[in-house]
């Protein structure tokens, strides 16, 4: 669908309304609710309905311009392009190896996934045109089931590489550099296109790095936990990071200060996190097996709102701030669980 003048007002919005000052270390930060056509801020999370797409559903990620889903499917080697207003499979896009992480433009409607060859051994990023829903090119950077974030500010993509993080031209689909992560390496990465940083969870290191992406360089890596840290997300409303812990955490950090403020509810076994801007919520996909949950959090309050089962192992969450929609892929069920609120 083509964007209105209302909906561009509230994507540039999330992007540059600064940030507040940092609260008491058990909660987040706190955010003046932005009018949307989204459902009110306090509705209740709920699913609302269940999509069958490939086989073994991994890794998710959210065109809010389009009103389309991207789904990187790992066990068929496809990506499944769901329509967000009918709630059904448009496309399918083959022609893959193993599948990694996927995240999209939404300013060029471009999407970029993660394409590991078992056979060659050779790792490729496929840039997806949202348009014609084929690969127009491939670019020789990424890794086995490797992330990818993508700053539409700066029309950069992130991919983590041999020998750290690859840094990919949008206009140029080449690698214009590649940021070292030191000892830590990295489990999931996240940008906040409002500050030119990009944060990379470091996994079983139990830490959070950032990154310049003006110099691309390292600047801080800062540990929390003695546990594993999968996930990132980042609200470039409030300029706040969460990093997701198996151990029932989510941490908040302030990007201001790059310090922790405080651990919000999280669920056993936590894996990845996604923010909802305008609503400031924040969801952690938990993968417990069969019904394991998705944890929504108030980041106004460090409260949990809901606890929600979804389908089998729930693997990835994706957000579309202008639709208050919540997608998360189910591994083991073949499907997309939709939550609503």
């Amino acid at each position: 669908m083509k964007l209105t003048q209302r909906a561009l007002a509230l994507i540039t919005a999330a992007i540059s309304v600064p940030a507040t000052a940092a609260l008491a270390p058990a909660a987040a930060a706190s955010a003046s609710p932005a009018r949307s056509r989204s459902p009110a801020v306090n509705a209740v999370p709920r699913v609302t309905a269940t999509i069958p797409v490939g086989v073994q559903p991994d890794h998710v990620a959210v065109n809010p311009r389009t009103d389309r889903i991207y789904v990187a499917n790992d066990g068929s080697r496809t990506v499944s392009v769901i329509n967000g207003s009918t709630k059904k499979v448009t496309a399918t896009i083959s022609g893959f190896g193993t599948l990694g992480g996927i995240a999209v433009n939404p300013r060029t409607n471009r999407i970029y996934v993660s394409d590991f060859n078992s056979t060659s051994e050779l790792a490729d990023t496929a840039v997806i045109s949202g348009q014609t829903n084929k690969v127009t090119a491939t670019v020789p950077a990424g890794s086995n089931s490797s992330p990818v974030a993508v700053d539409p500010a700066t029309n950069r993509i992130y991919v983590f590489a041999a020998g750290g993080l690859a840094v990919i031209s949008g206009q140029t689909n080449k690698v214009t550099a590649t940021i070292n992560l030191g000892p830590n390496g990295g489990s999931d990465a996240a940008v906040n296109p409002r500050t030119n940083r990009i944060y990379v969870a470091t996994g079983e290191n139990g830490g959070l790095s950032v990154i310049s992406g003006r110099t691309d360089t390292l600047i801080t890596t800062i540990f929390v936990s003695d546990t594993e840290t999968p996930g990132v997300a980042v609200d470039p409303r409030t300029n706040r990071i969460y990093l997701s812990d198996v151990n029932e955490r989510i941490f908040a950090f302030s990007g201001q200060t790059n310090k922790v403020l405080g651990a919000l509810p999280g669920g056993s076994g936590g894996d990845e996190v996604a923010v909802n801007p305008l609503t400031n919520r924040i969801y952690e996909a938990v993968g417990l097996g069969v019904n394991g949950p998705v944890t929504v959090d108030d980041g106004s309050t460090g409260q949990l709102v809901a606890t929600i089962p979804v389908g089998n192992e729930p693997m990835d969450v994706a957000v579309d701030p202008l639709t208050n929609t919540a997608y998360v892929t189910n591994l083991r069920d073949n499907t997309v669980s939709v939550i609503t609120g």
